[in-house]
């Protein structure tokens, strides 16, 4: 017995997990190139002498090196009635100040020029970057 069926969530497991793999994320998950790091701690700098805590999901790191990708796995719901399209806006609009602070403590890790952020949402299997 898995954990998600003893929960009763194997068919939501098995739908997320379809999404995943017919999503264009997939092809750079599996892909042996690029550097995958997961549940990353940052603890940097941001402006203003705030600092940031917290814990990136997921790395994704160029074969070149120069440019990592943050990737941060929500597993939100959609409202009654919400389109995939306004869900995605909604996700990204409410954890931006989250991913602009990450994508800033990395450069100042890492002095990496090229971070970018992305959203990655089990309910809708789709990626939206910003």
């Amino acid at each position: 017995f898995s954990v998600a069926a003893t929960c009763g969530f194997n068919e939501l497991a098995i739908k997320e997990l379809h999404l995943l793999k017919e999503s264009s994320l997939w092809e750079r998950l599996i892909n042996p190139s690029y550097r995958i790091l997961t549940e990353t701690a940052v603890f940097a700098p941001t402006t203003d002498e705030k600092w940031i805590d917290g814990i990136i999901d997921m790395l994704v790191m160029a074969p070149s090196g120069e440019e990592v990708s943050i990737l941060d796995w929500k597993t939100n719901r959609r409202k009654e009635g919400e389109s995939k399209g306004a869900f995605l806006e909604r996700l990204k609009e409410m954890y931006r100040p989250q991913l602009d602070a990450y994508r800033y403590g990395i450069k100042e890790i890492t002095g990496c020029r090229e971070v970018s952020t992305q959203l990655y949402a089990t309910a809708t299997g789709k990626d939206v970057r910003f």
